[in-house]
């Protein structure tokens, strides 16, 4: 029986659209990689009315086998058409998130059109640096398959923005458990 690890790493640079940025911890069945294009357990973004932003880089300090990530929001997530980044387009898009993360319900629904739409539209993120917005020190404390988290931000966060602690694991294995086929 393949066991669950639940391991820090600051070489892995995931996969996907968020190669590159900067994860929480990350989830193994034996040799398998859950985390996937996933951002960890445990990782920063924060989401404005224009946009969202998420960490390049970050800092590493251990206590007593306690993790202390400090992650620098430094990295703004844009929207574009057939390889141009649209300033329009990203609001459009935050706007439309932001509703379907209101509608649980309609979820399966809302989500029929979209990859067609980016498929034959060519709409595709874009990442790029920013000056930093802040950084956020993120406390792990891992006793076997449980995660203690703490978080600890200077990122303003004005009204109607949010702050997201990330638990994300690849999209392929959390339909599949969500399915209940893995």
């Amino acid at each position: 029986m393949n066991t669950i690890r639940i391991v820090p790493d600051s070489i892995y640079p995931g996969e996907g659209i968020s190669r590159g940025l900067a994860r929480g911890l990350l989830v193994y069945c034996g040799d398998c990689n859950l985390t996937g294009e996933g951002m960890g357990i445990g990782s920063i973004a924060l989401r404005d009315h224009e946009c969202t932003y998420f960490s390049r880089s970050f800092t590493d300090s251990t206590e007593s086998g306690v993790l202390r990530r400090t992650f620098t929001l430094d990295t703004r997530m844009m929207w574009g058409i057939r390889g141009k980044p649209s300033d329009v387009l990203t609001r459009w898009i935050e706007s439309g998130i932001s509703a379907y993360m209101q509608l649980p319900w309609l979820q399966s629904i809302l989500m029929l059109p979209v990859l067609p739409l980016r498929t034959l539209l060519g709409i595709h993120p874009f990442f790029e640096t920013i000056p930093p917005r802040g950084k956020a020190t993120v406390t792990y404390t891992v006793t076997g398959q449980n995660v203690e988290i703490q978080v600890e931000s200077t990122i303003p966060v004005r009204p109607k923005d949010t702050l997201c602690l990330l638990n994300e694991l690849s999209a392929a294995w959390f339909t599949a458990g969500w399915d209940g086929k893995r």
